[in-house]
C-alpha cells in the first residue's frame, strides 16, 4: 500500500458560536409606588464557546406580562428574553414599596403647671433633652429642649420635631455636664407624675403622648 500525504480535511469555516444563556445585572431593583418602571440593567450572553458578550437593547425584550404593577407594593419577577429564541431568558427581581411618609416640622410645647414640679425644674444646674424614637426617628435620636416660662400656665418645654404619629417622645432631665451620644440611650424610664415627684439630681423621665399642645 502506498502512503497518502498532504491530505486536507474539511475546508469550511469554524461554526459561529451561539448564545446558550443570558444573565442580567446592575439594574435598579427598588422603586416606590407611583414611580415609572424602566429596565436599565446589563444583559450578558454566554456563548457556546464559553465566551461572553454584552447584548444590545435590540437583542432582548421584556416579557410584557411580567412587568411590575407600579400602583401596588410588592415583589415582582420581570423576565428578559432573547430575541429569536424565547427559550433563553433571565429574571430581574423588582421590589415596589410604599413611599415613606413625609412629616412637617412643628413646635411642641409640653406644659407643667404643678407648683412643686416647677420648683424641681428650676432647682439645680440641669439640662433637658427629648429622646424621640419610632416612626421617622427609627431607633431613636436626641432633640434639644428649651424650658421657659409660660406665664400663669407654668413652664413650657419647647422643642421642634417631626409631626409623626408613630413616634414617641420622652423628656429627660440631666446634670449640666452630661454628654450625649447620638443614637444611643440606656432605655430606662421612670414615670413622672404628682404621685412620684422626682427629686433634683435623679435620672428621671416622663413619657408623654402627642398630639401635643401647639
Amino acid at each position: 500500500l502506498g502512503l497518502i500525504e498532504n491530505v486536507t480535511y474539511g475546508g469550511g469555516d469554524t461554526p459561529e458560536a451561539t448564545i446558550v444563556s443570558i444573565a442580567v445585572s446592575d439594574y435598579k431593583n427598588a422603586y416606590e409606588v407611583g414611580d415609572e418602571f424602566a429596565f436599565d440593567g446589563v444583559v450578558t450572553a454566554t456563548l457556546s464557546d464559553d465566551s461572553t458578550r454584552l447584548l444590545t437593547e435590540e437583542e432582548y425584550f421584556i416579557v410584557e406580562t411580567t412587568l411590575p404593577d407600579m400602583t401596588k407594593a410588592g415583589t415582582y419577577t420581570v423576565t428578559i428574553t432573547l430575541v429569536g429564541d424565547d427559550t433563553i431568558s433571565a429574571n430581574a427581581l423588582i421590589v415596589v414599596s410604599e413611599p415613606e411618609p413625609e412629616y412637617e416640622e412643628v413646635i411642641y410645647r409640653y406644659i407643667i403647671t404643678d407648683t412643686e414640679q416647677i420648683k424641681w425644674v428650676l432647682t439645680g444646674n440641669a439640662i433637658f433633652k427629648i429622646w424621640a424614637y419610632g416612626g421617622s426617628y427609627g431607633n431613636g435620636q436626641w432633640i434639644d429642649v428649651t424650658a421657659r416660662s409660660a406665664g400663669d400656665s407654668g413652664i413650657n418645654f419647647v422643642f421642634t420635631a417631626l409631626n409623626d404619629p408613630d413616634a414617641t417622645f420622652i423628656l429627660g432631665r440631666f446634670p449640666a455636664d452630661t454628654e450625649f451620644t447620638p443614637g444611643t440611650w440606656d432605655g430606662s424610664i421612670t414615670t413622672w407624675d404628682q404621685a412620684t415627684l422626682p427629686k433634683p439630681g435623679e435620672d428621671t423621665w416622663t413619657q408623654f403622648t402627642f398630639p401635643p399642645k401647639n
